[in-house]
């Protein structure tokens, strides 16, 4: 809308007019400024972008209504030209730190000797959308930045003035074709070629970078990660359910082991229970079998000594032992005791005796 030009021009204006009179007569600084100051809010937190480019701090005139509208002018596709995606490029294409501009050069350099700063500007935006994704709005606005940095007929402005000047050209998409073909025959001409002779060698020189062999390998990954993702998806399902299988049967050896263990705790804790029970049973048991063993031992030595006594000792005793007493032994030591001993005796009483 109209009102929405006046915002979208008065911000870049006011950005130009303070990178002006920060840096007089320096378009890399000042183009770099305003380029910066339109893909900031779209491009500043992107990788890639912020790996090639010094974004800075957010622009000084960036008020929420300008944010809005640059969000508006990338996300709708009612508007023709994306202008935080056509100043990308150009951002990138001016001088940053030493890092940077390294980086761009590995990035962006091929064996086809094409210089890797028009490489790496087509990274950042043709063969880039090709090789990710492209609509007409992307082309259009491809193409005007292309414009916008070669062509001879906007090299004596600034940006701003370069922006104001080419989309107040009537008629613009009928002169935009027109213009990028000018600007590739200039291109070609410096090399010495054909413009679709260097158009072929620029877009060979660009797709053979370490920067679109990355813009290819992630539109391979974008392409299969649905797969990737499914095939995750069912490793990840039946690796845990096999970790819940073998948990499962984890915790059920577990649980039937410690039932085992607490039956057999328990088997063993009351067999320790009742051991003193059981040895109180023994000690009865061999208190009675000892009671009754001592009783027969008693009754057996009374059997044995009353048959000794009786059956062998007394008999003996009285038909041997005291006969031969009382008619042998008896007779004999009264006879010595009487004729031997005594006679004897008193012979010692009569020589040793008292006197």
């Amino acid at each position: 809308t109209k009102e929405e030009k006046e915002t979208f021009f008065n911000y870049i204006k006011s950005v130009a007019k303070d990178a002006k009179e920060k840096y007089p007569d320096n378009f890399n600084k000042i183009n770099h400024i305003i380029a910066n100051a339109i893909a900031y809010e779209v491009y500043h937190d992107d990788f890639l972008q912020s790996l090639t480019n010094d974004f800075g701090e957010t622009p000084k005139y960036l008020s929420s209504k300008m944010e809005e509208l640059i969000k508006k002018i990338y996300n709708n596709d009612d508007y023709k030209i994306d202008f935080p995606h056509l100043a990308a490029p150009l951002a990138t294409s001016e001088k940053s730190v030493w890092l940077k501009e390294a980086i761009k050069f590995v990035v962006g350099f091929n064996l086809k000797g094409v210089p890797p700063k028009d490489t790496f500007f087509q990274l950042n935006s043709m063969v880039g959308d090709q090789l990710t994704t492209i609509n007409e709005k992307d082309v259009k606005s491809n193409q005007d930045a292309y414009i916008l940095k070669y062509h001879p007929k906007f090299k004596d402005y600034t940006l701003d003035e370069r922006i104001e000047k080419y989309y107040h050209i009537e008629n613009l998409d009928k002169y935009r074709s027109q213009f990028y073909n000018e600007t590739l025959e200039i291109k070609a001409k410096k090399h010495h070629r054909t413009r679709k002779d260097y158009l072929a060698w620029l877009m060979g020189a660009t797709f053979a970078t370490l920067g679109a062999l990355y813009l290819m390998s992630k539109k391979i990954y974008e392409h299969i990660k649905p797969q990737l993702n499914h095939i995750y998806s069912s490793v990840k399902t039946r690796i845990v359910n096999t970790s819940q299988n073998i948990k499962n049967a984890i915790l059920k050896f577990n649980t039937k082991t410690k039932s085992s263990i607490k039956k057999i705790s328990e088997k063993v804790k009351k067999s320790i229970i009742n051991i003193p029970h059981k040895i109180k049973v023994i000690k009865k048991h061999v208190q009675k079998i000892i009671k009754r063993t001592s009783k027969k031992i008693v009754q057996t030595i009374k059997k044995v000594k009353h048959f000794i006594s009786h059956k062998i000792v007394k008999p003996v005793y009285n038909t041997l032992v005291q006969p031969i007493y009382n008619k042998v032994i008896k007779p004999v030591g009264n006879f010595i005791n009487k004729n031997i001993i005594k006679p004897i005796g008193n012979i010692f009483n009569k020589l040793f005796g008292k006197r």
